[in-house]
Protein backbone atom coordinates (compact mmCIF):
# COMPACT_ATOMS: atom_id res chain seq x y z
CA UNK A 1 0.00 0.00 0.00
CA UNK A 2 2.82 2.39 0.87
CA UNK A 3 4.59 1.73 -2.46
CA UNK A 4 1.38 2.49 -4.32
CA UNK A 5 1.10 5.87 -2.58
CA UNK A 6 4.66 6.72 -3.53
CA UNK A 7 4.04 5.69 -7.13
CA UNK A 8 0.87 7.82 -7.25
CA UNK A 9 2.78 10.84 -5.91
CA UNK A 10 5.58 10.32 -8.43
CA UNK A 11 3.03 9.93 -11.21
CA UNK A 12 1.19 13.09 -10.14
CA UNK A 13 4.50 14.94 -9.96
CA UNK A 14 5.33 13.88 -13.49
CA UNK A 15 1.87 14.91 -14.72
CA UNK A 16 2.16 18.30 -13.02
CA UNK A 17 5.64 18.81 -14.45
CA UNK A 18 4.39 17.85 -17.91
CA UNK A 19 1.48 20.31 -17.59
CA UNK A 20 3.79 23.10 -16.49
CA UNK A 21 6.24 22.48 -19.31
CA UNK A 22 3.51 22.09 -21.92
CA UNK A 23 1.79 25.22 -20.71
CA UNK A 24 5.09 27.09 -20.76
CA UNK A 25 5.72 26.01 -24.35
CA UNK A 26 2.22 27.06 -25.39
CA UNK A 27 2.55 30.44 -23.72
CA UNK A 28 6.00 30.89 -25.19
CA UNK A 29 4.74 30.07 -28.70
CA UNK A 30 1.79 32.39 -28.28
CA UNK A 31 3.88 35.38 -27.23
CA UNK A 32 6.94 34.75 -29.37
CA UNK A 33 5.31 36.54 -32.30
CA UNK A 34 4.80 39.63 -30.14
CA UNK A 35 8.41 39.53 -28.94
CA UNK A 36 9.68 39.01 -32.49
CA UNK A 37 7.78 42.10 -33.59
CA UNK A 38 9.20 44.12 -30.68
CA UNK A 39 12.72 42.93 -31.45
CA UNK A 40 12.29 43.75 -35.12
CA UNK A 41 11.08 47.27 -34.37
CA UNK A 42 14.03 47.78 -32.00
CA UNK A 43 16.38 46.70 -34.77
CA UNK A 44 14.85 49.23 -37.14
CA UNK A 45 15.45 52.13 -34.76
CA UNK A 46 18.87 51.01 -33.50
CA UNK A 47 21.79 52.49 -35.42
CA UNK A 48 23.73 49.24 -35.10
CA UNK A 49 21.16 47.41 -37.18
CA UNK A 50 20.81 50.19 -39.70
CA UNK A 51 24.39 49.94 -40.86
CA UNK A 52 25.33 51.82 -44.02
CA UNK A 53 24.50 49.91 -47.17
CA UNK A 54 27.43 50.43 -49.54
CA UNK A 55 30.94 49.14 -49.01
CA UNK A 56 32.30 52.68 -48.95
CA UNK A 57 29.77 53.71 -46.29
CA UNK A 58 30.64 50.67 -44.17
CA UNK A 59 34.35 51.39 -44.61
CA UNK A 60 33.84 55.00 -43.52
CA UNK A 61 31.79 53.87 -40.52
CA UNK A 62 34.54 51.44 -39.53
CA UNK A 63 37.13 54.20 -39.78
CA UNK A 64 35.08 56.64 -37.69
CA UNK A 65 34.50 54.00 -35.03
CA UNK A 66 38.17 53.09 -34.89
CA UNK A 67 39.28 56.71 -34.58
CA UNK A 68 36.66 57.26 -31.88
CA UNK A 69 38.11 54.32 -29.96
CA UNK A 70 41.70 55.56 -30.38
CA UNK A 71 40.80 59.09 -29.27
CA UNK A 72 38.77 57.81 -26.31
CA UNK A 73 41.67 55.60 -25.23
CA UNK A 74 43.91 58.67 -25.50
CA UNK A 75 41.52 60.74 -23.38
CA UNK A 76 41.52 58.08 -20.64
CA UNK A 77 45.22 57.21 -20.91
CA UNK A 78 47.21 57.86 -17.70
CA UNK A 79 48.81 61.31 -17.47
CA UNK A 80 52.16 59.64 -16.79
CA UNK A 81 51.92 56.12 -18.16
CA UNK A 82 54.09 53.38 -16.75
CA UNK A 83 55.96 50.82 -18.80
CA UNK A 84 53.06 48.38 -18.75
CA UNK A 85 50.57 50.93 -20.11
CA UNK A 86 53.04 52.06 -22.72
CA UNK A 87 53.74 48.49 -23.81
CA UNK A 88 50.05 47.64 -23.98
CA UNK A 89 49.29 50.69 -26.08
CA UNK A 90 52.14 49.96 -28.47
CA UNK A 91 50.81 46.39 -28.80
CA UNK A 92 47.30 47.70 -29.43
CA UNK A 93 48.46 50.02 -32.21
CA UNK A 94 50.64 47.25 -33.64
CA UNK A 95 47.68 44.87 -33.63
CA UNK A 96 45.60 47.44 -35.50
CA UNK A 97 48.28 47.49 -38.21
CA UNK A 98 47.96 43.71 -38.48
CA UNK A 99 44.31 42.94 -37.81
CA UNK A 100 42.31 45.88 -39.12
CA UNK A 101 39.58 44.40 -41.33
CA UNK A 102 40.04 46.77 -44.28
CA UNK A 103 43.18 45.84 -46.23
CA UNK A 104 43.60 49.28 -47.77
CA UNK A 105 43.10 51.12 -44.46
CA UNK A 106 45.37 48.67 -42.64
CA UNK A 107 48.12 49.25 -45.19
CA UNK A 108 47.79 53.04 -44.93
CA UNK A 109 47.75 52.90 -41.14
CA UNK A 110 50.82 50.63 -41.10
CA UNK A 111 52.73 53.13 -43.25
CA UNK A 112 51.59 55.98 -41.02
CA UNK A 113 52.71 54.18 -37.85
CA UNK A 114 56.04 53.23 -39.43
CA UNK A 115 56.78 56.82 -40.48
CA UNK A 116 55.17 58.50 -37.48
CA UNK A 117 55.51 56.13 -34.49
CA UNK A 118 53.05 56.52 -31.62
CA UNK A 119 54.14 58.58 -28.65
CA UNK A 120 52.90 56.79 -25.56
CA UNK A 121 54.73 58.20 -22.54
CA UNK A 122 51.76 60.30 -21.38
CA UNK A 123 48.13 61.14 -22.07
CA UNK A 124 49.10 64.47 -23.59
CA UNK A 125 51.66 62.89 -25.92
CA UNK A 126 49.41 60.06 -27.05
CA UNK A 127 46.39 62.32 -27.53
CA UNK A 128 48.57 64.64 -29.60
CA UNK A 129 49.90 61.75 -31.66
CA UNK A 130 46.41 60.36 -32.22
CA UNK A 131 45.11 63.73 -33.34
CA UNK A 132 48.04 64.36 -35.67
CA UNK A 133 47.79 60.84 -37.10
CA UNK A 134 44.06 61.30 -37.63
CA UNK A 135 44.71 64.63 -39.35
CA UNK A 136 47.25 62.98 -41.66
CA UNK A 137 44.57 60.47 -42.66
CA UNK A 138 41.93 63.20 -43.01
CA UNK A 139 44.24 65.23 -45.23
CA UNK A 140 44.89 62.21 -47.45
CA UNK A 141 41.12 61.64 -47.70
CA UNK A 142 40.38 65.31 -48.36
CA UNK A 143 38.49 65.72 -45.09
CA UNK A 144 38.51 68.53 -42.57
CA UNK A 145 41.24 68.39 -39.94
CA UNK A 146 40.54 68.26 -36.19
CA UNK A 147 41.45 70.99 -33.77
CA UNK A 148 43.93 69.14 -31.57
CA UNK A 149 43.53 71.59 -28.69
CA UNK A 150 39.95 70.45 -27.92
CA UNK A 151 40.44 66.70 -27.62
CA UNK A 152 39.47 66.31 -23.98
CA UNK A 153 36.07 67.88 -24.56
CA UNK A 154 35.24 65.80 -27.59
CA UNK A 155 36.42 62.35 -26.48
CA UNK A 156 35.47 62.25 -22.82
CA UNK A 157 33.35 59.10 -22.63
CA UNK A 158 32.14 59.82 -19.11
CA UNK A 159 33.91 56.69 -17.89
CA UNK A 160 35.91 56.53 -14.69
Amino acid sequence: MRKERILVKVFLGIVILWCVLTGYKMIRRRYSDVNDRRLHSAKDSDSFYSMPKTKEERKAELGRGTWALIHTIAAKYPPDAGREHQGNLIKFIDLLTKLFPCDECRSHFKKLVDTFPPKVSSREEFAGWACQAHNIVNKRLGKQEFNCSRLDDRWDCGCK
